[in-house]
C-alpha cells in the first residue's frame, strides 16, 4: 500500500530558503544547460535523458572520470569500477573495495514508491579520499580534472529490474565538503554526480567551502540530516526532519501528480525534489538551479 497522503500535508519543508537561484551558476560544463541563454554559457550541453544512459557512447558515461556500478544481475552482487568501454576493471574494483567508500543496502524504504529500494550507498568524502590515494580515476586524471568542466562521477545499479520503476537507487552522503581530506590532495574544481536511477541525497551537501556542483538523475530525493533507515516505517509524519543545506544544481525528472495527468501537469517546483520526512517547522536551505528533464523513468508514484 502506497502512503501518499502524508506528502500533501507533511512532506515538504515549512520553509525553503532559495538563495542565488540563477541558472548555470553552479553547473559544471559537463552538465546540460536547460536555459543556456540565461546561464551565459558558451555551449549548451545535451539535456535529453538518453545522455545519462549507462552505456559507452552516451554523453555522461564517456565524460565520467569514474564509473561505479552495483551489478545485481550475475549471481552474487558485486560493486565494480567500469572503464569507458563498459568492461569491469578488476584492479580498480579491488582498490575500491578496500576503501569502504561504497556499499549495497536494502534497508531503505521509499514510502512514496511503497517499497524497499536496493541501493548503491556512496560515502562521498571517503570516495574522494580513495580516488586520490589509490588512483581510482581514469588514467591520467586527478581530483582537479577539468576536461568535463570538473570531476564527473557516474553511479549506477544494474540488475533484472533495472528498467522497472521504484526498484533501485543511488544514495550519496557525507558530502558537506566536496574535497579529499588526504594531505596534499588537489582541490576539486567542480563535481557532477550522474545516475540514470533515482538519486537520494542524505544530509548537507556542498555546504562547506562550496564548489560548483550538479546532481543529475532520473529523480531527485532529499533526505535530511536526521534521516535514519532504522526509524519506524509509518510515512513522513513519523520521520521528523532536521535543518539541511544543499548547494547544487538539480537536473532530474519531476513526478506526476494524481488527477492531473491528462492536463500534462507535474506539480511544478514543489514536486521537483522529493521529500520523505516531516519538515513542519524545519528549513531546507537550497542554493542552485533546477533543470527539468521530463517525467522520470524509474519513479512512478504520484505526489
Amino acid at each position: 500500500m502506497k502512503r501518499r497522503r502524508g506528502f500533501r500535508s507533511l512532506g515538504s519543508p515549512a520553509a525553503v530558503a532559495l538563495a542565488g537561484l540563477v541558472f548555470g551558476v553552479a553547473v559544471p560544463a559537463a552538465a546540460p544547460s536547460v536555459r543556456a541563454e540565461e546561464a551565459g554559457e558558451g555551449t549548451a550541453r545535451p539535456s535529453r535523458p538518453q545522455a545519462a544512459d549507462p552505456a559507452p557512447g552516451t554523453f555522461y558515461w564517456d565524460t565520467a572520470d569514474l564509473r561505479i556500478v552495483l551489478d545485481l544481475g550475475g549471481g552474487a552482487p558485486v560493486i565494480e569500477v567500469r572503464g569507458p568501454d563498459g568492461a569491469a576493471d578488476a584492479e580498480r574494483g579491488g582498490l575500491l573495495s578496500a576503501c569502504h567508500a561504497v556499499g549495497r543496502t536494502r534497508t531503505f524504504f521509499d514510502d512514496r514508491e511503497g517499497r524497499a529500494i536496493e541501493m548503491l550507498d556512496v560515502d562521498l568524502g571517503e570516495l574522494l579520499d580513495c580516488a586520490h590515494s589509490r588512483g581510482l580515476l581514469d588514467e591520467g586524471r586527478g581530483l582537479d580534472d577539468e576536461t568535463g568542466g570538473g570531476l564527473v562521477l557516474y553511479l549506477d545499479v544494474e540488475g533484472p529490474s533495472a528498467q522497472e520503476a521504484g526498484r533501485y537507487g543511488v544514495r550519496v552522503f557525507n558530502g558537506a565538503r566536496i574535497a579529499s581530506s588526504v594531505t596534499g590532495a588537489p582541490l576539486v574544481r567542480g563535481l557532477t554526480v550522474v545516475t540514470n536511477q533515482a538519486l537520494y541525497v542524505r544530509g548537507d551537501y556542498n555546504s562547506i567551502d562550496k564548489r560548483p556542483a550538479t546532481l543529475l538523475a532520473d529523480s531527485l530525493n532529499i533526505l535530511s540530516n536526521a534521516w535514519n533507515d532504522a526509524a519506524p516505517v509509518g510515512g513522513p509524519a513519523d520521520r521528523p526532519a532536521a535543518a539541511t543545506t544543499i548547494n547544487a544544481a538539480f537536473l532530474a525528472g519531476a513526478g506526476r501528480v494524481a488527477g492531473l495527468e491528462r492536463e500534462g501537469r507535474d506539480g511544478g517546483l514543489r514536486n521537483f525534489p522529493r521529500f520523505h520526512e516531516n519538515w513542519s517547522g524545519t528549513t531546507l536551505t537550497y542554493r542552485g538551479s533546477f533543470g527539468h528533464l521530463g517525467g522520470p523513468l524509474h519513479a512512478e508514484s504520484a505526489w
